[in-house]
């Protein structure tokens, strides 16, 4: 087990919710030097099934709902496993400022790291290279063209997102095309 002494915003959530979710957030190994990395809060059965060394693909989009609300989903699955499919939403216009940090971490960092939990516990850290910072520029550069949105706009597209990809695999295999460009009325 890894050390859990100082626990980031991000760490301190995870620990709380059910299995089978993730979030992203940032983490420092130094509290100096802090990357936005996701973590992923799991149960036994599901941290059993990481292999020595997981393949982890990562996808990521940008959907228009309205032609002026951005929601960028970026979803991750593990050894091609449906079981170890996970989501999150990005929202760039986070009151905090976050979101766009958040982005602009994604766009310049060469690492991405995925830290897995089983409640409290860090289980598992796993680092790969970033191969999507080409993709999250060009996010970037068109979420940048959209007016500013509020959280209750965000709420309603996310809404909207669920009811037009009804199932967190089929969101998925959407951002798998080259169309990673959505807008919706």
């Amino acid at each position: 087990m890894m050390n859990n002494s100082s626990f980031t915003d991000a760490e301190t959530f995870i620990a709380g919710v059910a299995p089978g979710r993730a979030i992203f957030g940032c983490w420092s190994e130094d509290n100096n030097n802090f990357e936005t990395g996701f973590f992923i809060q799991e149960d036994r059965k599901h941290l059993n099934k990481l292999s020595k060394y997981p393949k982890i693909n990562l996808r990521s989009g940008l959907i228009i709902y309205l032609e002026k609300i951005g929601i960028i989903p970026i979803m991750l699955k593990i050894n091609y496993d449906y079981e170890l499919l996970y989501e999150t939403m990005l929202n760039v216009h986070l009151s905090d400022g976050k979101g766009i940090e958040y982005l602009n971490d994604f766009c310049s960092q060469d690492r991405i790291m995925f830290h897995f939990y089983e409640g409290r516990d860090r289980k598992r850290s796993i680092i790969i290279e970033n191969k999507m910072q080409r993709e999250f520029q060009k996010i970037k550069a068109e979420v940048e063209k959209l007016p500013a949105w509020t959280m209750e706009d965000f709420d309603w597209a996310k809404e909207r997102l669920y009811q037009d990809f009804s199932t967190p695999t089929k969101l998925f295999n959407a951002l798998e095309s080259n169309k990673n460009f959505y807008l919706f009325n």
